[in-house]
C-alpha cells in the first residue's frame, strides 16, 4: 500500500480468496487441480495478517489431499 503500510487484515483476506479463486481457475483452464500442485512459495510485507490467513492458503490443498512443498519468506528476508 501506499507509504509501505499493509493493508487491513480485511483487505488481506479478500485478495487471499480472489487470489486462490484465481489460481483455481487457471489451474482448471489448464485441466488441471489443486491436487496438481507440488510447490508454493509465500511472500508478504506483514507475517503476522500472513499467518491469520495461511488456513485459508491451505484448506484448498488438504481438500485437494495434497501437501505441496512450500517456502516462506519472511518481510525482513531473515
Amino acid at each position: 500500500e501506499a507509504g509501505g503500510a499493509a493493508p487491513p487484515a480485511e483487505q488481506i483476506e479478500e485478495r487471499v480468496r480472489h487470489a486462490i479463486e484465481s489460481l483455481e481457475e487457471a489451474l482448471g483452464e489448464c485441466g488441471l487441480t489443486f491436487g496438481n500442485v507440488v510447490r508454493v512459495n509465500y511472500h508478504t510485507a506483514d507475517a503476522d495478517t500472513f499467518f491469520s490467513v495461511f488456513d485459508a492458503l491451505t484448506r484448498k490443498m488438504e481438500q485437494a489431499g495434497v501437501q505441496p512443498a512450500s517456502t516462506f519468506e519472511p518481510p525482513d528476508g531473515r
